[in-house]
């Protein structure tokens, strides 16, 4: 309602938006059409889209009446509303599950406080949805094996947080952690126990005046629209961590064909391989790309020429307390089945054939069957150097040479009619083959099904 300066007399008139702001917050002001935001307005702004940082933002109006009767000032409203945020840390980068270490993230409640004044503090309930592969890798386990049988579980105890189990008959799962008290921030801490970990975690809280909402995931300096930190960080969804080096795959490939043959594959899954081995050697992953076998040394007798095969050998340590030959004894995520190693035996027995000595023998089934094992016959050996007065150079030669050819037949060599071929059937005690030829290479088959 407009008065004109000349004669005093009152009369509505028209009005119209001269601006809006949000201060500079970073938001946008526009209209929706077919149920998509659009940025800018003609007469009005019918919505606002809050800008990405959490904060206390205040709207203004500005409005201007026509002035055909009177030039009034232009009039302005604000509005406060809140832009808030509930969010939880991606898990590190470079990060690949190992027994016994932990993991923290950070949860944050943003702003502290509304456009009214009011905290935002809220009570926060994180969960965690965990693997509960057997052991704690392929091949080892940790006694006593229930209080490790989920392998990603809150610490406990921890500052701010009580622990309890979301299943009363598993106390021992600790998969959910209640803040203590309504908090804006928090250090949440989750325990790894298996070196092949994999879950989800999560976290809502219950926000004044807003309601349930679950924490949104920040990875380094961006809010995604993920609701759940993958643990470990896993683009793919292959339970695998982003971070090892072979991740590229699915979690079930067997298709290593380093060395190139026509059996690719070594009955380890990329998974398996991943999850590591405890060995002679120590702790390894091994390299999907790479064929490997196993050999249970109880006779502490090497591996000879076997090494000429280009396979990744592994020692294991004594077959006595193990599973048979087992070699993925704890498996269940992604596995291919069971696969097993090769065991060397020695014997002091002297054996002969027609005027020829014997000096090692594999008895069949081969890989991949249980129990596969080779002899090696010393007393035919050190018979054998007294006969042909073979010296030690020769008689240690001898003795690689036959351990390479015994192994040969366990991973499924048959004997090669080439004789400058360590698999040909006969042998040259003061010159023996060492060498497998390429064709005996391509066919090395350590899955075969007997």
């Amino acid at each position: 309602m407009d008065q004109c300066s000349v004669c005093g007399v009152y009369q509505e008139e028209g009005a119209h938006l001269v601006s809006v702001s949000d201060g500079g917050a970073g938001g946008l002001f526009g209209h929706f059409e077919n149920g998509q935001f659009k940025e800018g307005w003609e007469n009005y702004p019918t919505a606002y889209k809050c800008p990405n940082n959490p904060q206390v933002v205040t709207l203004s109006f500005t409005v201007d009446d026509d002035g055909t009767l009177a030039d009034d000032p232009p009039n302005t409203r604000e509005v406060k509303i809140t832009v808030w945020d509930f969010t939880i840390t991606d898990c590190q980068s470079d990060w690949i599950p190992v027994y016994s270490t932990n993991l923290s993230f950070q949860l944050e409640i943003k702003p502290i406080v509304d456009h009214n004044g009011a905290s935002l503090a809220s009570t926060i309930t994180c969960s965690i949805s965990s693997s509960s592969e057997p052991g704690i890798c392929m091949n080892k386990k940790i006694v006593p094996e229930d209080e490790y049988y989920w392998d990603l579980q809150f610490k406990d105890p921890q500052e701010n947080f009580n622990i309890s189990s979301s299943d009363p008959t598993q106390p021992k799962k600790r998969d959910r952690a209640v803040s203590t008290q309504p908090l804006t921030d928090a250090t949440i801490v989750v325990n790894c126990y298996d070196f092949g970990a994999y879950g989800n975690l999560q976290a809502v809280a219950n926000l004044p005046n807003i309601g349930m909402k679950y924490a949104r995931v920040k990875r380094g300096q961006v809010v995604t629209d993920k609701m759940a930190v993958r643990i470990p960080l896993d683009d793919d969804n292959n339970y695998i961590s982003d971070a090892w080096f072979s991740n590229q795959g699915q979690a079930g490939d067997d298709n290593d064909n380093i060395p190139a043959g026509d059996y690719p594959g070594d009955g380890l899954t990329r998974y398996e391989e991943y999850r590591l081995f405890h060995l002679k050697e120590g702790g390894i992953r091994l390299d999907p790309e790479k064929k490997d076998v196993f050999i249970f040394d109880d006779a502490n007798i090497g591996v000879g020429d076997f090494v000429n095969t280009g396979l990744e050998i592994h020692l294991w340590s004594s077959l006595a307390s193990r599973e048979g030959t087992l070699v993925n004894i704890y498996r269940k995520t992604a596995t291919k089945g069971p696969q097993y190693g090769i065991w060397t035996m020695e014997s002091d027995e002297e054996r002969k054939i027609d005027d020829h000595w014997i000096y090692g023998q594999c008895p069949q089934p081969w890989l991949n069957s249980p129990n596969v094992h080779i002899i090696l016959f010393k007393g035919s050996i050190e018979a054998a150097v007294q006969e042909l007065h073979l010296t030690l150079e020769q008689k240690e030669a001898l003795i690689r040479s036959v351990i390479g050819h015994e192994l040969g037949h366990a991973v499924n060599l048959t004997h090669c009619l080439l004789s400058d071929c360590i698999m040909y059937s006969m042998v040259n005690e003061r010159n023996p083959n060492h060498i497998f030829c390429d064709d005996c290479k391509k066919k090395i088959n350590l899955t075969k099904v007997q």
